[in-house]
């Protein structure tokens, strides 16, 4: 039986599930890679934006495949009052904050 995940700490004695992601690769993909749907390149154990090789593999990376099946990797729930009377100005900054951490991290 496997052993489950151990804190990272000793003062925090919570036990963390693994987390299984059916997105993740199960091993390293041929180099380089490109995602056909949004042009990420797979280099070096690594998915980033750059220019795409010319020799290439074409595939579809993790986020491509997660968007294509409707399954997000997380939820954001936004409540009450407030959010309702700015909704708008919410949505802005949730995307806005997408599209930062899009340009650095192609998979987020």
């Amino acid at each position: 039986m496997p052993t489950p995940h151990l804190p990272r700490d000793k003062k925090d004695r919570s036990v963390r599930p693994l987390k299984h992601d059916q997105y993740k690769a199960k091993g390293k993909l041929r180099e380089p890679s490109v995602c056909r749907e949004c042009n990420a390149v797979y280099h070096k154990g690594r998915w980033t934006w750059g220019p795409v090789p010319s020799d290439s593999h074409d595939v579809v990376c993790p986020a491509c495949q997660r968007i294509r099946d409707g399954a997000p990797s997380g939820v954001l729930l936004l409540t009450g009052e407030f959010v309702a009377k700015h909704r708008d100005q919410a949505l802005g900054l949730v995307r806005n904050e997408e599209s930062r951490v899009k340009a650095e991290h192609p998979l987020a």
